[in-house]
């Protein structure tokens, strides 16, 4: 009776996918890709399955700060008093880390903004229809902002 033989070549692809496979599964998991591969070489399928018996080393997606931009046109109109500026009625505009102007944004999304503080800060300038001019953040008062 013949023993089954596998062909060299064959053995080295098998083992060179394994170590491919593994150590690009490694990386989408936040861990070393080229550690992991040598694994999947030498351990094969074993290695696979200890990656993803161990938890995930990958960041989680921060909260898009451009998700948290929107226009004004997706909220509905409030009625106000004339000469009064409502926050939710206008647009807002802001001056980045750059001092380039950013917009239009709704209030409630600059206030967003503010909070994750990456983007947008409390000395930011920030700027609506019925301004004079632009104004820190933290100076607004709150007949400006509004309800």
């Amino acid at each position: 009776m013949e023993a089954f033989q596998v062909h060299p070549a064959l053995l080295i692809f098998g083992w060179f996918t394994w170590g491919v496979l593994t150590g690009y599964l490694a990386q989408q998991r936040g861990r070393d890709p080229w550690l992991w591969g040598l694994g999947g070489v030498l351990f094969g399928l074993v290695a696979l399955i200890i990656l993803f018996v161990r938890p995930s080393l990958a960041k989680k997606p921060a909260v898009e700060i451009a998700s948290a931009r929107c226009t004004s046109s997706s909220l509905a109109s409030l009625s106000v008093e004339p000469g009064v500026i409502h926050r939710r009625e206008v647009d807002w505009f802001y001056l980045d880390s750059e001092r380039k102007q950013q917009g239009p944004v709704t209030y409630h999304c600059l206030e967003r903004l503010v909070e994750a503080g990456s983007e947008v800060h409390l000395k930011s300038y920030v700027w609506t229809q019925g301004m004079e001019d632009w104004i820190r953040w933290n100076e607004l008062s709150e007949s400006v902002k509004g309800v």
